[in-house]
């Protein structure tokens, strides 16, 4: 009977490890990829309003997204590249669209 068993389980081992990887770890590398751009958003936003405080003259708009530009790939891109600059433009005008959008209301 134990060995009835043991050759079940045997055979229930590769079953399983297909459904970790073909399920389990996509959801999981999903879920951490959504908390990662989460994180990149907040980080613009914030780089955003700084550069609003520290370039508050008009005309700055090329100097302040320079700053927001430099800032993120320091934070990200330091060591490697993890956010292209394709990216970082993206992030940059939706923090303005949102910056712009709730000086509106």
């Amino acid at each position: 009977m134990n060995e009835i068993w043991f050759k079940l389980i045997l055979s229930l081992i590769p079953v399983l490890s297909i459904i970790i990887t073909g399920f389990i770890v996509p959801l999981i590398k999903e879920k951490i990829g959504y908390e990662k751009l989460v994180k990149y958003e907040e980080w613009a936003t914030q780089a955003v309003q700084a550069a609003e405080l520290l370039f508050n003259e008009r005309g700055m708009g090329k100097t302040k997204k320079e700053y927001v530009v430099n800032f993120l790939n320091e934070i990200f891109n330091k060591k490697k590249i993890v956010i292209t600059p394709e990216q970082i433009e993206v992030l940059i005008e939706s923090a303005v669209k949102q910056m712009k959008l709730s000086e509106i209301n």
